[in-house]
């Protein structure tokens, strides 16, 4: 097992040869042979394909490869907030677009009964 700076393997379970356990993460369940875990509470962000890619540890996990699950749900959030909040600014010009045509139609009116 390597483990980075701060880590924290709580209780009585198994961490499998050749885990890599990224800095600062808390481990509270049993780790696979060669997986990789990261963050509070540990999660397991890899499980090695091959010798080679078992071989290489970022100490903060910080590498272009994970795929951290709880990153890419992060990420679909904000880009769906970015949608909403672009369909929020597209209502209200058309909100005040409709709001000047009835003034103009209302003004109209005014001057008719006049």
């Amino acid at each position: 097992m390597t483990r980075g700076a701060g880590a924290k393997v709580l209780g009585g379970f198994v961490v499998g040869t050749g885990a890599k356990i990224g800095s600062n993460a808390v481990v509270v369940k049993a780790v696979p042979a060669g997986a990789t875990v990261v963050g509070i509470p540990g999660r397991i962000v890899e499980e090695p394909k091959d010798e080679k890619q078992a071989e290489r540890f970022a100490a903060y996990a910080v590498v272009a490869e994970h795929d951290d699950p709880h990153a890419k749900a992060i990420q679909t959030l904000v880009e769906h907030s970015r949608e909403l909040e672009q369909t929020i600014a597209n209502l209200k010009e058309r909100l005040v677009r409709l709001e000047r045509i009835e003034a103009v139609e209302e003004d109209k009116n005014i001057r008719a009964v006049k």
